[in-house]
């Protein structure tokens, strides 16, 4: 029904309404004021920022002065980039560039400029409005642990990512890593194989089982050696492995890992 079909008095009715459910929500404690709000900003140990197209800050909470040293003045007072450590502006320029096009989330590190000259490691996590031509964030310091936690993560979608099959394996044959590509590859799930012996599965041109570290040498014109990987619906597919020790001269072999793809 459309609003001047309704009947006299009901259209006027409805504002009262929404004010009242308004109110009775804000009573119960489903919504909070705008200085709750900011306060809740303020208190946050996470550096929290609202930055402009501009390349300025135009909102900064306290966490910005206890980890940078700088007042937020003096923060607003210049483009950001100056801030960031010259080796990653490049890296934050192709992030930011990124996002203007429409990217809503993002998430990248980088190296901020403290007041005495040192600079800690900043990990960001926000979104992009074109509306209101800003960038809305909350960062945090990153640990050596977290740096080092973060890096795995990376490593583990860079894995999760390539075409090729990645495997690890223990001194004994034993696998311990496998991937999504593997199981796109070869039809087993990683519950399936970690914890089996890569004989179960491995094998030379000649059909014998096979650990990583006894495959032969690739030729001299190649970088991987040619193979044999027991699929899960009974086959054996040919394929092309990579294999390499996990260690150095100061460490032991501790395991393997390879890359395996389908041989052409």
């Amino acid at each position: 029904m459309r609003e001047r079909d309704k009947p006299d008095g009901q259209a006027a009715q409805l504002p009262r309404e929404i004010e009242l459910a308004r109110r009775s929500k804000l009573e119960a404690g489903t919504e909070v004021s705008a200085d709750e709000l900011r306060t809740l900003v303020e208190l946050s140990s996470d550096l929290v920022a609202i930055t402009g197209y501009d390349g300025y800050f135009k909102l900064l909470n306290m966490a910005w002065e206890t980890t940078l040293g700088y007042s937020r003045d003096e923060l607003r007072s210049k483009p950001f980039m100056d801030f960031v450590h010259p080796d990653d502006r490049d890296k934050t320029v192709y992030m930011v560039n990124r996002l203007l096009p429409g990217v809503p989330q993002f998430l990248f590190q980088n190296r901020y400029l403290c007041k005495d000259g040192t600079y800690r490691p900043i990990l960001w996590r926000g979104f992009t409005s074109a509306d209101s031509q800003r960038y809305y964030t909350v960062a945090r310091e990153v640990s050596k642990e977290q740096e080092a936690d973060e890096r795995r993560n990376m490593l583990d979608v860079i894995c999760e990512q390539s075409r090729d099959a990645i495997v690890v394996g223990s001194v004994d044959g034993t696998i311990t890593e496998w991937t999504g590509a593997a199981e796109r590859l070869f039809g087993y799930s990683r519950d399936e194989v970690v914890g089996e012996s890569m004989t179960r599965f491995l094998s030379r041109d000649d059909g014998r089982a096979t650990h990583l570290l006894d495959l032969p040498a690739p030729p001299a014109d190649a970088d991987r050696v040619r193979a044999f990987f027991l699929h899960r619906n009974g086959t054996r597919v040919p394929v092309l492995v990579a294999a390499a020790p996990v260690g150095n001269a100061d460490m032991p072999v501790s395991g393997v890992i390879a890359t395996i793809s389908l041989a052409c």
